[in-house]
């Protein structure tokens, strides 16, 4: 599809392919997901690449794939789990191999390693992007003064605008230069930010069909709606956004329609080690809502200058975390369940069943 180059070389010649295999007829799909988190035992995975191997035929149906990243990324700094995330290029590799193509880089552990961290990171993205030329990214910058900036992909005759922002930063209490001016930091509770910040992505809707704002904030395991977050959210979709796609909670919290506008106000996890010691029988524990999550399939109909955005959730896909014996952490899709163990089939119905309210 129009994300994935297959690179083929042959007598010495590097043939590009660029398969499209949604739609030629101006429909525009999107899949939106949760964190990836890179905590040790994911870290430590030999292959990477078996993580999404299960959603994979998913992603392929799709234009635009969005992950929120929750790391450092560095080939230079040593592999690290939590508190102070790190990982080498391979581990985006991985995700970007499968599918994924747009990035959010701006979360609460974007300064993990402070103002190095945040440049390396920038400088790793920018490697893989001459690797992977149709992956794009958002939420970091090199220079303080590129304030906000719009990544502007173009995509079936589209221009899709695409902001990330996150509430905080972790480590803003040290004495260290942490490089905070380089992320793009948004506390929706602080007024005056906020209100700057609505003002620009009312500046820039004009300039795009779409647009689409990354926020990654709000209160971590809460799985209801937060008043306040929400009420920012709808702002965002008043100032001119058309998709609100939010995370950083670790569980799903419920998506809303306003004025015929998509807000995903918590994506959930998409993979992380949260439910690595979980057993069979802790189906009903507070901790397994850190495996579940739902791709969010969207589709907007062919845009011309003279015709409103139409927009429709396609379905909401049920995914959730298994810890492979052979693979370790790998994604499963909850309505293919034949293949597990029977204990953890009953685990996974279990878990299909807390996550219909949030679909």
């Amino acid at each position: 599809m129009w994300q994935r180059l297959a690179m083929m070389c042959i007598y010495g010649l590097i043939i590009v392919i660029m398969p499209i295999h949604a739609g030629h007829n101006g429909e525009l799909r999107l899949l939106f997901a949760g964190d990836i988190m890179a905590h040790d035992v994911n870290i430590s995975q030999r292959d990477h690449n078996q993580i999404y191997e299960r959603i994979r035929p998913f992603l392929q149906e799709h234009h635009l794939n969005f992950a929120n990243f929750e790391s450092v990324l560095s080939d230079k700094i040593r592999p690290q789990g939590y508190p102070r995330f790190s990982v080498g290029s391979r581990y985006a590799q991985a995700a970007i191999e499968a599918g994924f193509n747009v990035f959010s880089l701006a979360n609460n552990h974007s300064a993990d390693h402070y103002r190095a961290g945040i440049l390396q990171s920038l400088e790793s993205w920018q490697l893989l992007r001459q690797r992977y030329p149709w992956v794009r990214y958002a939420g970091l910058r090199s220079h303080p003064q590129e304030r906000w900036p719009m990544e502007v992909i173009h995509v079936q005759g589209w221009r899709v605008g695409f902001i990330a922002v996150t509430q905080f930063l972790n480590w803003q209490e040290t004495q260290q230069d942490i490089g905070s001016e380089l992320v793009d930091v948004i506390n929706f509770r602080n007024a005056v930010v906020a209100q700057s910040f609505l003002r620009y992505v009312q500046e820039v809707r004009s300039s795009v069909d779409l647009l689409i704002v990354s926020y990654h904030g709000g209160d971590e395991y809460v799985l209801q709606d937060e008043p306040q977050k929400l009420a920012f959210y709808r702002r965002l979709v008043d100032a001119g956004a058309d998709i609100v796609w939010g995370h950083h909670p670790h569980v799903l919290q419920p998506y809303h329609w306003y004025r015929d506008r998509l807000i995903i106000q918590s994506a959930g996890n998409l993979i992380s080690g949260q439910t690595w010691a979980i057993k069979s029988n802790d189906y009903a524990l507070d901790r397994a809502y850190t495996g579940d999550t739902l791709l969010y399939s969207v589709a907007l109909s062919a845009k011309a200058s003279d015709e409103p955005l139409e927009m429709r959730l396609v379905q909401t896909i049920p995914v959730s975390s298994y810890r492979h014996p052979q693979h370790g952490m790998i994604l499963i899709h909850l309505e293919d369940l034949d293949w597990l163990p029977e204990a953890w089939q009953r685990f996974y119905h279990y878990r299909y069943k807390a996550m219909q309210k949030f679909q």
